[in-house]
Formats: C-alpha cells, structure tokens, sequence
C-alpha cells in the first residue's frame, strides 16, 4: 500500500533520527523517506517534454522513461544498465550500414503507473507531438536529425536519421517519453493541448522508480515508490521541498528535516564544514566539479522588440542589435573590467575555476589551449572610449555615455544596464555585487534585479531583458552548442538561443562537427575547439566561474555511491537508517 498521506506531509514534521545503526534487510517501500532540499522553486512541468529548469529535470527523471539508459560510470549510452535516472526503454539496438537507420529492441516489463505497458507507441506519440509544431518544446533542436519514428510493434522502434550525425543517438533521447494512452485521452488530436493540460502539474501516469504523487505548490513535490519498477525500490518515496535559500536548506539537514542536499543548493562557504561533518561521519559529502558554468548573458539584440532568429522559411532575420552589447568590442571590454579570481574568492569562498568559453572543462572535447582575458580596467576603459563610451562630467559615480560616433546607441545614451537573477543564492548575490563594483570602475552601472527562479526564466525565455546572470549544467561531452548559439534555436518564448546570437561561423562549425564522416572522436575535436575560440572572443555571454559542487546526504542514508553526474544513479537501493 502507498501511504499517500504520510509521503505528502511529513516534511513537515519529520526529524529524522541520527546515530549509530546496523544496515538490515529492508523490504520494496519500507527504507524511509528520501527528502531532498530545493532553493530553485517550484517545477513549472512535469512533463519531459516540455521541461527545462533544474527543478524540472530533478523530479522528471524518477518519474517517466528514457529511450536508453547511460552508464553512469563511463557517461555513455548503454542497454539495460542500472541507472534509476535515466530508466531506458530498450534492450538492444542496430544500425543500418549507412548510419542511418537505428532499430531497437524494447524491454516488456515497464509499465506506467496505472498498469498501461510502456511501449514503442509512447515514443512515437512523443516524438510526433514534438514534430508536430504545435508544442512550446525547447528540444526541438532533434528534428533537425531525426527524419522519422515508427512503431511496428509494442517492442520494436525503428528510428531514421536525416543525416549520418554524431550526434543522433543522443538526440533520440533528449526529450523523454509520454504515456501516449493518458495524453491523448486529454487532448485529442490537438498536440497544442500539451501545453496547457494539468497533466503537466498533476500527471495521471508516470513511471520511474518513483510515481508521482502530489506537487504542493511552494511546499514540494511528493513522489511514492513504485512497487511495479524494473527494480525494487527500497524507499518508501521521495520529497523534493521548498526552502528559501542555500543556508536553510544546510540549516534543514543539520536538523534532520531533510536528509539530501543537491548540488545547485550546498553553498561553496560550506564547504569545509561539510568535510568536516565527513570526516566525523555526520553527512556523506562527494566531490567534483560542476559540468557547466555560469555567465553572465548579454542579449544581442534589442530588448524592446524581440523576435526569433528565422522566419517560417528558415531565412535569418536581421535584429537591431542591442544598443549597449551590440559592439564586441563593447563585451570584450566588460569581460576585461572584471577580476574574476576576486569574483570566485567572493562568491565561492575560492571554490571554483574561471569559465573561458561555453563548454564543459570536464568534456572530452573541451579546448584546453584557450586562456583567460586580462583583469586589465585600463585597457578596458581606452577599449569603451574607442567603441564610443566616454566620461562626459568627469565624475567617476557617473556611468560613460554615447558620443554621436557610437554605433548602435544614441548620443547621450548612458551606459547602463540591469542584471536578473535568482533570489536566495548568497553566491549570486556575491558574485553580481562584486561585478557591479568592478564595472563602475570603468564607467558602467549595472543594477541588479533578483528574481524568483520560475520568474527568471520566464524573463531569460521572453528576450526582453538586458543581461542575466545563470548557469549552464549538465552539458554535453562533445560540447555542441547548436541550440544554444545558432538562430534556429532563437525562439520568444523556448529557445535556448535567448541572447539572438548570429555567427555564420558558429553555425558551420556545429554542423560539420555533428556530420564528420565516420564520427571519430579526433576528426571532431579540432571542429569544437575552433568553435570554442570563436565564442571566447566573440563573447555572447561573459564567461564567468565553473564552481567545485558538492553533493550532501545524511550519514544514516546507506546506499549512497555517487558517479560525478550521477549521484542519484541507484537511488532505488538506498535508505534511511531510523527514517
């Protein structure tokens, strides 16, 4: 029996108990609570396919299936691996000689939460609603590769690549997989539907090693354990819980009110406690570095007059550029007004490395010849003064304004902007107070104006903003960028081209990069490493700090054997001792 009511509300009360214990023979259901700290607010979708927030990607996860599971030692696709967070659907797959036809062979034994078998029709039903058009979806980078699905039958899946690309079996598996019986009994034949329907706060089947249960919005997110999963699941289920900020949520574990911390919600200044409460045996804390970075984006064009980057032909359109970050030279200066070494001690209490470019520096492909700009505010300013920025009063409080040679600003205009970011975060908090200080230096002002997360990103996603300051996680080893820099993926409203970035360059390189004949790693690499280079000086976003992160359990959590990026790869095994 799911206990709903007890899942639903004891975070509220729960005090979970600490102390010396023997690991026991635990039964499917019975290994305690698993309660998970979350400072990024609520999930706007549980819905895999419309899902792109953090929060959003956690709570997915456990609850509905992926086309394949990845090996979370080696971060490759592989079948029938065990891994809770990715719950792959096939056993086994062919490809064509030409590289273009990928059958696979589905496993019989998933089944969505009502008892439905999860199926080859469920990926179709996914995949033709995301081809349709009609869905707000940020993935629809993958029909640029895929050409085709078809289902023949409950366990066989036949997918058909436009293109040979190296990137194919990846993108089969970017965008989840529906219940197709339970969306269509909502929606009909009207695929538009998906984007409002309430299965995307309530959904009526799910299947992970989780179900869902309830979302409490501004409380958390309620998941029971499914006694039907490939796997037993020991934990009686899991809570995803609101808390106001990073200091609450380690505040919280200490107490006992929640047993896990993610990595998004420990604060770098805590770390040295947390080794050592380790080393003490109190807490459970792993180590790496985060496979993203954070930056701070300028929008490209103008703010007051967003548009997407093509028309309905494919055919680019040309925006006015954004009167203040239009001029690289403009952005190459910023970058150089700011001492990020200070930015990182300030933020990350010296626990982080420098961003130099959008990529993972934990990626295969990552390009380790660049290096950093300069801290050099002189050369900024005689940089600012050249692009048409000067001190016009001679008062250093006051921000550079445009002289009438100035390209894309009026004369008088002044140089100043306002930043967005997420409330609650003491690190962006650090981080946006110390970039402020360090552009009035050189003449600009830059306000700051923090916002809930789901408000952020509805911010980021309508491109009317100035700058934001946010991060990338989780990206892809071969660090192709496509639908973050090319103008496909410039889209009001979902694109993840949000700062309307055109680089012909950007875009060739991606393409023969996702093309190279054979796929081989080092034909590759030389493609992204020259794309790279091309994003470090054109600067689309100024590349700030990757953080070190840390991942946090209770010490009466037993089951817990992290991968880098897959902490919560075996979270069926574990359980909370007292819990």
């Amino acid at each position: 029996m799911i206990r709903l009511g007890k899942i639903l509300f004891i975070s509220l009360i729960l005090v979970i108990a600490v102390g010396p214990g023997l690991a026991q023979d635990v039964a499917p259901g019975e290994g305690g609570i698993l309660i998970q700290a979350n400072t990024l607010g609520d999930p706007n979708f549980l819905n895999p396919l419309l899902a792109n927030t953090t929060t959003e990607l956690e709570v997915n996860a456990l609850m509905f299936p992926n086309l394949y599971d990845i090996d979370p030692a080696t971060q490759l696709p592989a079948p029938a691996v065990e891994n809770d967070m990715t719950t792959g659907m096939a056993l086994g797959w062919e490809v064509s000689d030409d590289g273009l036809v990928y059958t696979f062979t589905l496993r019989d034994d998933l089944f969505w939460s009502d008892g439905t078998p999860v199926t080859s029709a469920d990926y179709k039903f996914t995949f033709d609603a995301l081809a349709s058009g009609e869905v707000a979806s940020p993935r629809t980078d993958v029909l640029d590769t895929i050409a085709s699905v078809e289902a023949p039958d409950p366990q066989t899946l036949i997918i058909t690549l436009s293109v040979a690309s190296c990137r194919g079996l990846d993108e089969m598996d970017e965008f989840g997989v529906l219940p197709a019986h339970a969306v269509q009994a909502i929606i009909g034949d009207d695929f538009s539907a998906i984007n409002e329907m309430d299965f995307n706060k309530a959904p009526t089947a799910t299947s992970g090693p989780f179900n869902f249960a309830a979302l409490v919005e501004g409380t958390q997110v309620s998941l029971a354990a499914n006694p039907n999963y490939i796997r037993p699941v020991l934990p009686e289920g899991y809570i995803l819980k609101n808390v106001p900020d990073k200091t609450i949520a380690l505040e919280q574990l200490l107490a006992g009110e929640v047993n896990m911390i993610g990595t998004f919600d420990v604060a770098q200044e805590n770390f040295a406690q947390l080794r050592e409460l380790d080393a003490a045996g109190e807490v459970q804390a792993f180590e790496s570095i985060d496979d993203g970075y954070w930056w701070l984006a300028l929008n490209q064009a103008d703010p007051t007059n967003p548009q997407d980057g093509v028309d309905e032909d494919g055919n680019i359109i040309v925006q006015d550029p954004h009167p203040l970050f239009g001029n690289k030279t403009v952005r190459q200066a910023m970058m150089m007004s700011l001492n990020i070494d200070e930015i990182i001690d300030g933020a990350l209490n010296g626990e982080g490395v420098p961003a130099l470019t959008h990529a993972s520096q934990i990626a295969w492909a990552y390009n380790d010849n660049l290096t950093p700009y300069p801290f050099d505010p002189d050369t900024a300013r005689t940089m600012l003064e050249e692009a048409g920025w000067v001190d016009d009063d001679g008062d250093p409080s006051t921000p550079l304004v445009a002289t009438e040679d100035n390209e894309f600003a009026e004369a008088g205009t002044p140089f100043s902007f306002t930043v967005q970011a997420q409330t609650g975060d003491v690190a962006v908090d650090a981080a946006t107070t110390i970039m402020q200080r360090q552009f009035a230096e050189v003449g600009i002002e830059m306000n700051i104006e923090l916002l809930e997360f789901g408000a952020l990103v509805g911010e980021l996603l309508g491109q009317e903003f100035d700058a934001i300051f946010l991060n990338w996680t989780n990206l892809p080893t071969d660090t192709d960028a496509r639908s973050q820099f090319n103008p496909e993926f410039d889209i009001v409203g979902s694109g993840f081209n949000f700062v309307s970035y055109q680089n012909d360059d950007i875009t060739r390189l991606y393409e023969e990069a996702r093309l190279v004949e054979g796929c081989a790693p080092e034909d590759r690499i030389p493609l992204y490493h020259e794309a790279q280079a091309i994003l470090q000086d054109d600067l689309p976003y100024l590349f700030i700090y990757a953080p070190k992160t840390m991942f946090v359990v209770r010490g009466n959590v037993e089951g817990f054997d992290p991968f880098p990026e897959w902490q919560k790869w075996n979270i069926s095994r574990w359980t909370v001792l007292g819990g």
